[in-house]
């Protein structure tokens, strides 16, 4: 009995493994690809920048890849692409990943041409020609300057960034600008197509519907890829200011609205020139504050304010809205408007009447 049992089983399980091995046939070609080990072959050179080159001594750089083989690499260097020196081998072991590595060479010169070279059983590779250049003439990014300490601009407005490229090479050169959105803690990012600088090296990016505070660079396209600073550009709250008199004298109602709306919490200022002249000066008056409100929701796109306030002098007076640092957007102001203000007449008191004798 235990034997029929058992020869059923064994059928069974034969049964059971012919209808899988199809699907074992097709599995086991991706389980090996998984698996697979990447070949190895000749390895990978990329010449890199001189560092701290001053006088006559400098550090050659270069980014190398084994790809899987034992490797040296070593650098050639002369006053023309003959080269003519070269540095002593160095290992750097066999592993899959580009490794970056670096040299201090002596006697060196402005005008001096330099290249990587690596070398394992599988070949060689040899890394871009580069050339010393003075230092006025490695390519440099300079922004324009800004008119106030910020580069800012309203809520959806523009802004334009600009500035020059100088340096050997400058005129004509590929550019792009790439951007990175508060929070700032993501990559960089390419804005637009590829462009290129002007016959004298210049450029202007214009961005526009900005809608929070967001950082750019401009990367200088080649061979060795070469990024700006960064420059942040604030958006602020666009700020509207309206004016109405109400009946007692030295009063005024002051009211406007905010975009975006703007959650609650938020302390509305108004500010007024601290000459009081009544006009508007160029340099940018000082402000002190005159009174103070709270921002009310009206729409999903806007906030109101309405506030009366002490007006004592005829001048020109703006709406303040002071955010809290450190998010998207940033405080901003309104325009500058005239507000006029009266004293009350006094009533001139009459004479009483002489007594009659």
């Amino acid at each position: 009995m235990r034997s029929s049992r058992s020869h059923g089983s064994r059928v069974l399980l034969a049964l059971a493994v012919a209808s899988l091995a199809p699907l074992l046939a097709s599995a086991s070609p991706a389980l090996s690809k998984a698996t697979k080990t990447p070949t190895p072959k000749k390895p990978h050179a990329v010449t890199g920048a001189i560092r701290d080159f001053h006088g006559f001594a400098g550090t050659l750089s270069a980014t190398v890849n084994p790809d899987g083989l034992e490797t040296v690499y070593y650098f050639e260097y002369g006053p023309t692409t003959s080269y003519g020196s070269k540095t002593l081998p160095v290992s750097i072991g066999s592993g899959y990943t580009p490794v970056k590595v670096s040299q201090p060479i002596n006697g060196l010169l402005v005008g001096f041409h330099y290249r990587v070279i690596a070398v394992n059983k599988d070949g060689e590779s040899i890394g871009k020609d580069e050339a010393i250049a003075e230092a006025k003439k490695r390519l440099r990014f300079a922004f324009a300057k800004s008119k106030s300490r910020e580069h800012l601009t309203g809520y959806r407005g523009s802004y334009v960034l600009s500035g020059t490229l100088t340096g050997l090479g400058s005129a004509n050169h590929a550019i792009e600008l790439q951007a990175k959105a508060y929070p700032f803690n993501a990559g960089f990012v390419t804005v637009g197509p590829t462009t290129a600088t002007t016959t004298t090296g210049s450029f202007a990016f214009q961005i526009s519907q900005m809608t929070q505070s967001t950082e750019f660079r401009v990367v200088a396209l080649g061979a060795r890829q070469l990024n700006s600073p960064t420059v942040t550009v604030h958006v602020a709250v666009n700020v509207t200011i309206h004016v109405r008199s109400v009946s007692q004298a030295g009063l005024a109602r002051v009211y406007g609205t905010v975009s975006p709306a703007v959650a609650g919490g938020v302390v509305i200022e108004l500010l007024r020139p601290a000459k009081e002249t009544g006009k508007r000066e160029a340099t940018g008056p000082k402000a002190v504050p005159v009174g103070a409100t709270k921002l009310k929701r009206a729409t999903v796109s806007l906030s109101r304010f309405s506030a009366v306030v002490g007006v004592p002098i005829t001048g020109y007076y703006r709406v303040y809205v002071r955010l809290a640092k450190g998010g998207p957007l940033v405080s901003g102001y309104s325009r500058d408007i005239l507000i006029r203000t009266h004293k009350p007449v006094k009533k001139k008191s009459k004479g009483k009447g002489k007594k009659k004798g």
